[in-house]
């Protein structure tokens, strides 16, 4: 259907919405959102929920499909050759929980597309959410659902295979796997947490199990005998931090093929700790160096490790903390700056 000013409309790859205001070009229009700012969007990039009249507007019952685009180009990420899919619910209003509705995305982390299938289970039985394809390092609005509505889910079914188009790729294992869905969990602000891929804290589920969780879970008995005797030699800590002299900032890079020689036989946990020992003994190091900058580079990942890093910081150290600069490090750093 077309669009016209005064139409309410939702963002399918961002969190919000707004009105129509105005037009800026053949398939541009301006969008006032609720906090008062107004901000240029495609017209593929939005759907009308409400028309300038205020006939609500049914929701498309298919997720787009552009991956079927022929014309579609992006850029590869360096670190997007791990396959990364999560699920991922955002409240509509995060001051509003538990009466919010919420937002079900799926995010593709990855230089893959992504063809995929979303169901909900109930009783053995998949009733189909959604389908389509999702492009490489993008994220996709699925549907909405109010809380209460997603209580009375069982859990969600999902299917997916990876691939990428007119170029070669290794070959990723499918993705089949059950979303459980917790009410109690949901009807808490405290479970939605920060994270790199939203503006709004969010329920951030991953659906790939990393190549160690993988293999650990194949090893026989015997197998993991030899791993817990492996474990007990503890890696080789390799020099995790550097100085930038151009700008006088401390950079620490916290990816553990950084600071350790191998993580076999290591769990996840003991990895975490790994890396948020190394974050604390910089920070006890540079305690009496008043206005030092340390950037930490955690990655994007699951969010996990920037989450406890960050609370560490609120709750222990009380040190300044904000985004590290998207255009030297991306998205996954944090910039500290010693009090």
């Amino acid at each position: 259907m077309g669009i016209s000013v005064g139409d309410k409309v939702r963002f399918l790859n961002e969190v919000g919405g707004g009105v129509v205001t105005s037009f800026a070009g053949k398939n541009v229009v301006n969008v006032l959102q609720d906090d008062g700012f107004e901000v240029p969007m495609l017209v593929t990039e939005i759907v009308v929920i409400e028309a300038a009249g205020g006939n609500m507007v049914a929701a498309p019952e298919k997720v787009p499909d552009s991956g079927n685009d022929e014309n579609y180009h992006y850029e590869e990420t360096d670190d997007g050759d791990a396959l990364q899919v999560l699920f991922a619910l955002v409240p509509e209003n995060r001051k509003e929980i538990p009466g919010s509705k919420l937002l079900l995305y799926l995010v593709n982390d990855s230089n893959y597309f992504v063809q995929f299938y979303i169901g909900e289970t109930e009783k053995n039985l998949i009733f189909p959410t959604a389908n389509g394809v999702i492009e490489p390092n993008t994220k996709l609005l699925i549907n909405t659902f109010s809380i209460a509505g997603l209580d009375e889910i069982n859990s969600f079914s999902v299917q997916a295979i990876a691939f990428k188009k007119d170029k070669s790729f290794r070959l990723q294992s499918p993705i089949q796997t059950e979303v459980k869905v917790n009410g109690v969990k949901l009807m808490k602000a405290s479970s939605y947490t920060t994270n790199d891929y939203f503006h709004e804290p969010a329920i951030i589920q991953p659906l790939v199990v990393d190549a160690f969780a993988q293999k650990v879970e194949e090893l026989s008995v015997k197998d993991i005998e030899e791993q817990v005797k492996t474990k007990e030699k503890r890696p080789r800590v390799k020099s995790y931090q550097k100085a930038n002299p151009k700008n006088n900032i401390i950079e620490v890079d916290l990816h553990l093929h950084e600071l350790i020689d191998s993580t076999a036989g290591m769990s996840n946990a003991d990895m975490l700790g790994v890396q948020m020992d190394t974050f604390r003994k910089v920070l006890d190091e540079n305690a009496k160096n008043k206005g030092q900058k340390i950037v930490f580079i955690h990655g994007v990942g699951n969010g996990t490790l920037k989450t406890d890093l960050r609370k560490e910081l609120e709750r222990k150290y009380k040190y300044s903390y904000q985004d590290a600069s998207f255009r030297e490090y991306g998205f996954g750093a944090t910039l500290v700056i010693i009090k």
